[in-house]
């Protein structure tokens, strides 16, 4: 996890590009499938009504296909169509707007073998929220988050068995084995270590998914 980059991508005219020459420019991504081919060619290559381009030279030929060939902040590899890099910033708008992290959505995506989705519909949600157990410091301390809520359970249990509150506590926090209780939890999750580094911030951590 970096810093959140602007999400923007380079739209290039194939059929220049296939001619030798690089014509295009950077776009928001979430614009992307919006961009136009008048909008990329300038200068001295005109567009006409139909989509042709005519250079100085006065030679017609249709350069209606424009393509993705470089992003930057889009949770995805290599080029797409412009269409693709909308939806795929859209996406990522809407896992904000739920309070998700992208970049855990990439990683649980590339833990299952799936491509990063391009809608955020209910299904892909539920799916994303069963596995996802949220980002810590360490694997060690969401165990021992885990661990806390089940001696605390196991508390109001002993509570029964004619011990205090405290005693209870104290019972089930001193004896239990921490260490031996993280390894085996991590049978059944899988973690991607995250890193922010910026000028004026440096953090580490890792994202927790339940496996099962």
């Amino acid at each position: 996890m970096n810093a959140q980059m602007e999400r923007r991508v380079w739209i290039g005219c194939l059929a220049c590009y296939n001619d030798g020459r690089l014509v295009g420019d950077w776009f928001p991504a979430i614009e992307a499938g919006e961009v136009t081919t008048e909008q990329l060619h300038t200068g001295d290559i005109r567009v006409d009504a139909a989509g042709n381009v005519i250079n100085g030279d006065g030679w017609d030929s249709p350069h209606e296909e424009l393509w993705v060939m470089d992003h930057e902040g889009l949770p995805i590899k290599g080029e797409c169509s412009p269409a693709t890099a909308q939806a795929i910033a859209e996406t990522c708008e809407a896992i904000e707007a739920d309070g998700y992290s992208v970049d855990a959505v990439r990683a649980w995506c590339e833990y299952v073998g799936e491509d990063f989705p391009a809608e955020w519909d209910k299904p892909t949600r539920e799916s994303f929220e069963d596995a996802y157990a949220g980002s810590w410091a360490s694997f060690r301390e969401y165990a021992d988050e885990c661990a806390g809520e089940m001696l605390d359970a196991e508390t109001a249990d002993y509570r029964h068995r004619s011990l205090t509150g405290e005693q209870a506590k104290l019972w089930s926090h001193c004896y239990f084995d921490y260490e031996a209780y993280a390894r085996d939890l991590a049978h059944d999750h899988f973690t991607e270590r995250w890193t922010v580094d910026t000028p004026d911030r440096y953090e580490t951590g890792v994202y927790v998914f339940r496996s099962h």
